[in-house]
């Protein structure tokens, strides 16, 4: 008898030994955190250099709020692409 060709054919099990597989490696999923932090903190830093005349306190105050700043937008980017975090 003729098979119908817009039926779909059953599909077997295909049973694996599992003994044998070598373990997977994962690629490492890349944070958007630690470059915008990166990124804005030398921003920051640059500022803080121009604004406060190499004043070095004023430039670790600029270069740590810009990281923390571009930590918090990393995150946030990171949960808009549908990262885990």
């Amino acid at each position: 008898m003729p098979e119908s060709t817009h039926r779909h054919k059953h599909k077997h099990p295909v049973h694996h030994d599992t003994t044998h597989i070598p373990p997977v490696k994962h690629a490492r999923k890349r944070s958007a955190a630690l470059l915008m932090a990166i990124f804005i903190g030398f921003l920051g830093l640059t500022i803080g250099a121009l604004a406060s005349g190499m004043n070095y306190s004023w430039m670790i105050a600029s270069t740590t709020v810009g990281a923390v700043a571009g930590a918090l937008i990393g995150y946030g980017v990171d949960k808009s692409l549908g990262k885990k975090v």
